[in-house]
């Protein structure tokens, strides 16, 4: 048997007014799943605000089941607005959990942007006892900037022979693919290997629009190569949690041919479109929180978009970038000024299929409500990153 006791509370008297109905309707419901030997939830009258959930199942997987049915992720977006995150407790929990220090968290794809910053999350946080860092460059100076960041993190090579071993006796894990043809081939590998070694639970960054091809529209060729990597995890009986990440505003500083280190211009064939850009540790703390924090296992077995605070057009950017130089920093754009541009300093130009469905919108929407849910505040802005990394757009010299 799996039990489980989840005490929270609401945030105020508004958000109790929205918890309670809906918690009262979800009882009824999961108590007809399959493998339900107890479920209620009860509402202290002294303390208004605090609920309690008690749960019985038959064993953890039925539990996790009752975590990704319809009712409870209803349940999920309804309530969790209102309850205050940092109340979640499971004080009474009979699970594989776990207690404080006895997390072993396996990072792929550990020396790029997203990894490096979640190997960083992770080295700092208390709640993880061991960072292994899988790398296809073990060697490299980024390899030795993860070492450096605490005694908790463990460099190993990205070695299809090795993964059974350096997966051996780890708890979660963290992955992040190279972009390949082959995202079923990689992912089969990797999955093969936590599946061996017993992995509790996976979170893998994706993108946005990831979905099953024979949606309508069908996805673009990024999401469909990461829909095909989410189902290679999912069919291996992985418990798989997704984040779907928009355009990252690291784009700035990557082989993109948007912009090139201390320029006066960058090149974003978008129009006036806005994008809602993401700052990589923003994915990262979405991670964290999804494989260490107990108020995120409603979440688990979930796929959620993330995107930045706001959209901001190429004059926004513009705007901002030389307010942070305090000089000039001019917005080039057009498709066919991009793929110039591109040629010129010797750099594909395979963004642009990326920015040409930024143009038409497709990048615009704001979704922060599962990132503001766990992490307790709103993700970074465009201008706070461009600030971050002032040495990036200051003027060459």
């Amino acid at each position: 048997m799996y039990s489980v006791t989840i005490q929270m509370r609401c945030v105020d008297a508004e958000g109790r007014a929205v918890v309670r109905p809906a918690s009262r309707e979800v009882v009824a419901i999961s108590r007809a799943e399959a493998g339900c030997l107890f479920f209620d939830v009860l509402f202290d009258e002294t303390d208004p605000l605090l609920v309690r959930f008690y749960a019985a199942y038959r064993d953890r997987a039925a539990f996790d089941a009752h975590l990704g049915a319809p009712h409870t992720q209803h349940w999920v977006r309804t309530c969790m607005p209102h309850v205050d995150r940092a109340s979640i407790r499971l004080p009474e929990s009979v699970s594989e959990w776990g207690t404080e220090m006895d997390r072993i968290v396996v990072v792929f794809g550990a020396t790029g942007k997203i990894g490096t910053e979640m190997v960083k999350l992770l080295a700092a946080d208390t709640r993880c006892k061991e960072v292994r860092a899988i790398t296809r460059d073990p060697a490299g100076a980024q390899a030795r900037i993860l070492e450096a960041m605490g005694p908790t993190v463990r460099v190993l090579p990205f070695v299809e022979e090795q993964h059974a071993a350096a997966c051996a006796g780890a708890t979660d894990a963290f992955v992040v693919s190279p972009l390949i043809d082959d995202m079923v081939g990689w992912h089969a590998t990797v999955a093969n290997a936590l599946v061996a070694a017993g992995i509790g639970h996976v979170v893998k960054v994706s993108v946005t629009g990831a979905r099953a091809p024979e949606s309508d529209p069908p996805p673009g060729r990024f999401p469909s190569l990461h829909w095909a990597g989410e189902e290679a995890l999912r069919h291996s009986g992985l418990k798989t949690t997704v984040i779907r990440p928009t355009i990252f505003m690291q784009h700035f500083e990557m082989d993109t041919g948007l912009y090139e280190r201390g320029a006066d211009a960058f090149y974003l064939p978008t129009g006036t479109s806005g994008i809602a850009f993401l700052d990589c540790r923003d994915i990262a703390a979405l991670g964290q929180e999804l494989l260490l924090s107990p108020a995120a296992l409603p979440f688990h077995g979930g796929a959620y978009e993330l995107t930045g605070p706001e959209a901001v057009s190429g004059e926004q950017i513009a705007r901002t970038l030389s307010a942070v130089r305090r000089g000039t920093v001019r917005h080039v754009d057009g498709l066919e000024a991009f793929e110039v541009h591109c040629a010129e300093i010797g750099k594909a130009d395979w963004a642009k299929h990326v920015y040409r469905e930024a143009a038409d919108g497709w990048f615009a929407e704001v979704r922060t409500e599962t990132f503001e849910t766990l992490t307790g505040r709103r993700p970074r802005s465009f201008a706070a990153y461009a600030h971050d990394r002032g040495q990036v757009f200051a003027r060459r010299t």
